[in-house]
């Protein structure tokens, strides 16, 4: 997981998991990576630099007028989010109150870049309770 205030990332390097992923892990292959022992098991991991994108363009359900937006999908988090540098977000609709639920993940203006609205812009995906999945489409 990155944060905002960590200054790397750490992974399993996977060289007990499978030898040939383990060669692009590697701190043999790329000047970024390096091996760190972990103080608790011992174990040899792989720590990179976090990653801060330039843009990022996001996807969610519903936007506020203030530039407050509703994303309700799985695996949202709020840290993700936090080192971005700019954001362009497109959203289903854009309303006067959000009205977000308790499991709603609410990304507040001053980390998003621009919001707009774009009606059936998921598709052939969907967005949780606006439409279903175009399964003809994906098959096609």
């Amino acid at each position: 997981m990155q944060s905002a205030k960590r200054a790397f990332l750490v992974a399993d390097t996977g060289a007990t998991h499978d030898a040939r992923l383990y060669r692009f892990r590697s701190p043999k292959h790329s000047s970024k990576i390096r091996s760190v022992t972990c103080p608790f098991s011992g174990e040899v991991l792989a720590a990179t630099p976090t990653f801060r994108p330039d843009l990022a363009i996001i996807r969610a359900q519903k936007a506020d007028r203030k530039g407050n937006i509703d994303v309700w999908h799985f695996g949202c988090q709020k840290k993700r989010y936090s080192r971005l540098k700019s954001a362009i977000v497109t959203v289903e609709e854009i309303v006067d109150d959000l009205h977000a639920t308790l499991n709603s993940c609410v990304l507040p203006h001053w980390v998003l870049t621009y919001v707009c609205e774009v009606p059936g812009g998921a598709r052939p995906s969907y967005p949780h309770g606006y439409y279903n999945r175009d399964n003809a489409f994906c098959i096609a």
